[in-house]
């Protein structure tokens, strides 16, 4: 889990113990400075537990694997054009 960037997660619910649940979603995760998941659920977590009066309990995560899959098929391509270019 920690080594997925934020700039990948479509969204990450914290599932408090009394059962609400925080939402967060990618534009809200791009706008933390820092790039690691832990560190944002870090800073969060107290956070949301004074507000709520809970503690996080759980959390889920939603990957964006299509914006992952573009960018592994556009350097692919980069890369053999690259080679049929030197070739």
């Amino acid at each position: 889990m920690n080594e997925i960037p934020i700039a990948y997660i479509h969204s990450l619910t914290l599932v408090l113990d009394n059962g609400d649940r925080v939402i967060f979603q990618g534009d809200d995760l791009e706008e933390f400075d820092g790039t690691s998941i832990i560190s944002f659920i870090s800073a969060v977590s107290d956070e949301i537990s004074d507000q709520h009066g809970a503690s996080v309990q759980d959390l889920e995560i939603i990957v964006n694997y299509k914006k992952i899959e573009d960018e592994v098929a556009e350097k692919t391509q980069t890369l053999l054009s690259d080679k049929s270019d030197n070739d």
